[in-house]
């Protein structure tokens, strides 16, 4: 569907250099998942330090989806590409942070 939406519905079939340019930026915000791990270790929400961020994350990347329907513009893509990729990364890091400390034996730690 998205492809659809970057081809057909913004016209950027012609241009693979913009396709291209468009993913790299989009992807790039998962390579920041240590600094999204980082602030919830240090920044814990109401004692917890895993689970408020993956509930955050994942409402945020649900709520983000359903911005992709109103982009109209190649600004508003990359708006909509950029914020769902730290959503999902912010949920996936909080996850991955529970599943380690849960193995570990931590399970007071890991919530």
């Amino acid at each position: 569907a998205l492809m659809v939406l970057i081809n057909r519905d913004l016209g950027l079939e012609e241009e693979p250099e913009e396709i291209n340019k468009y993913f790299a930026v989009e992807f790039s915000m998962s390579m920041l998942k240590p600094l999204y791990a980082v602030v919830s270790d240090v920044f814990p929400i109401m004692g917890r330090r895993r689970v408020p961020y993956m509930v955050a994350g994942a409402a945020g990347y649900a709520l983000i989806m359903q911005g992709y329907a109103r982009v109209t513009t190649l600004r508003g893509l990359y708006a909509a590409g950029v914020t769902s990729t730290i959503c999902w990364a912010i949920c996936e890091t909080g996850a991955d942070g529970l599943l380690v400390q849960l193995a570990g034996g931590c399970p007071k730690k890991a919530m």
